[in-house]
């Protein structure tokens, strides 16, 4: 089986991006034409373009419609991405484990794998789905004994997020560029879609960010980053709409590809999260932006490092992004290695 690097290596180097040493380094091809939302926004510097990013790293206070609530760090050297329970239990995954924690910070067990896992998902049966790259492991929660392990997706695949619904789960494999879907309990495979026809559009995925979630209406809501936009699906995989833009203001979707995550609140408004340019914002659930979770400055401290992940994404992480029972938003620091808790605003409430 070939390590984490290599993998997503052959996974991306048909795509406008390759990898720089790790799962997540990733570097813009001299030629890559980007999506900025103006010129004026551009330098160049030797081969390498440089976003002057100085106007939108402060945010309009009259936007931020959340509140930093709490903080809790993780007993881990690297996070890649976490759920919620319907319990409000958290479920972090990254150095070879996953790990389950109460809502405020207590760990609760520990489930050790035989490499880093890089999403999740929990049936409504009681069984954790993890994908590990090319192949899902299986375990009942409960007693956290192994079910089983479905075959290889191929040495393209890379498997980056996965949610369940009845007896099916979804799997994102930004490798392949498509959506899978699978019996949740046997994990054969019952279809898969994503490349462009006559009724989708194709997804484009120049780095191993490729989320999305199940929302209320009971449709598919995908990130198809490198159009910087979201993307709503029928369950069938027959597209229907989208909304976003790029750009860098504040109501559009910044760099090479964004959004990398993305939620939905229990009102059915949705949270997306952006690297590079890193902030959360708050969007309607017709795609309106309606304000900001948490702006550049408070995501990240090393403002330098926020700027240069805008013309170079192995400079910068994605925070995963979740929300609980009450509508509160927590965020997962891959710098911090911690659990942030934001709450609605006295003035939202």
């Amino acid at each position: 089986m070939p390590d984490i690097k290599s993998l997503a290596r052959r996974s991306f180097l048909s795509g406008a991006l390759v990898t720089t040493g790790s799962a997540i380094g990733w570097i813009f091809r001299k030629s890559q034409k980007t999506t900025s939302s103006s010129s004026k926004n551009q330098k160049i510097h030797g081969n390498a373009l440089e976003y002057d990013v100085s106007e939108f790293m402060k945010t309009d206070p009259s936007l931020l419609l959340y509140q930093f609530s709490k903080e809790f760090s993780l007993p881990f050297k690297r996070v890649k991405t976490a759920l919620l329970t319907s319990q409000d239990q958290y479920i972090v995954a990254w150095d070879r484990a996953i790990k389950a924690f109460s809502p405020d910070g207590k760990q609760e067990f520990e489930l050790t794998l035989s490499r880093p896992p890089h999403c999740m998902a929990i049936t409504e049966s009681g069984l954790l789905w993890v994908g590990l790259g090319q192949y899902c492991e299986v375990y009942r929660l409960e007693s956290l004994e192994r079910v089983f392990q479905t075959d290889s997706f191929g040495k393209q695949s890379y498997l980056t997020a996965m949610a369940a619904h009845e007896d099916r789960i979804f799997v994102a494999d930004a490798g392949h560029r498509e959506m899978r879907v699978l019996e949740a309990e046997s994990g054969k495979e019952i279809f898969r879609f994503g490349k462009k026809s006559d009724i989708n559009p194709g997804f484009n995925v120049p780095s191993p960010y490729f989320d999305f979630t199940i929302g209320r209406d009971l449709k598919l809501h995908i990130s198809n980053p490198g159009m910087l936009r979201v993307e709503t699906y029928s369950m069938d995989g027959r597209f229907e709409r989208s909304w976003g833009r790029p750009g860098m203001q504040v109501d559009a979707f910044c760099g090479c590809c964004n959004p990398v995550f993305l939620t939905q609140l229990p009102s059915g408004e949705f949270v997306t999260s952006e690297k590079g340019l890193t902030r959360l914002h708050l969007y309607s659930e017709l795609g309106e932006f309606k304000g900001v979770v948490a702006g550049p400055e408070e995501m990240v401290e090393d403002q330098a490092l926020a700027k240069k992940a805008c013309g170079d994404c192995s400079k910068g992480s994605g925070f995963d992004v979740m929300a609980d029972s009450q509508g509160h938003i927590t965020t997962l620091d891959p710098f911090k290695c911690s659990l942030r808790v934001f709450a609605p605003s006295v003035e939202t409430v």
